[in-house]
């Protein structure tokens, strides 16, 4: 279990790295939280330009994005729909996009499509509590292993 520095259980750790450690929350969600205490930031794509109309992450169709969870500047998102498994449904009317968020606080207009073998997912914006995080996370300090 990784705790923060006042004492809040963030989650059982599944993987780190030498950027971030990415967590199993309390409420079945993995998330990547730099080492700082920050969830780590995604890319994102948009339908519209400068970030208008529906937000959405592009996988491997071959994927099933269970318990998913990202950030974009500072802001949780999920998937917008999930299955009777809690697997992300993906939408494939969407094949393209007008702009994207490149995970470095900054919208770009570009348009491209999904490609070939990878699937949408729209993105909805939730709390930090949603996903069984706490509203304010310092920096993670101890590892509590059970």
């Amino acid at each position: 279990m990784l705790k923060d520095a006042n004492g809040n259980a963030l989650g059982y750790v599944t993987e780190t790295t030498a950027d971030s450690v990415t967590v199993l929350t309390s409420k079945n969600y993995f998330v990547s939280l730099t080492w700082n205490g920050a969830l780590t930031d995604w890319t994102c794509w948009y339908t519209g330009a400068n970030g208008a109309g529906t937000m959405f992450y592009i996988a491997a169709d071959t994927e099933k994005l269970l318990g998913f969870a990202i950030s974009v500047n500072g802001q949780a998102y999920v998937a917008a729909s999930v299955d009777a498994s809690g697997c992300a449904v993906p939408n494939s009317s969407i094949s393209g996009f007008q702009s994207y968020y490149s995970g470095n606080g900054t919208i770009r207009n570009a348009t491209g499509t999904v490609p070939p073998g990878h699937i949408a997912y729209p993105l909805e914006p939730i709390s930090f509590e949603y996903i069984g995080m706490p509203a304010s996370i310092s920096v993670p300090r101890e590892l509590v292993f059970q």
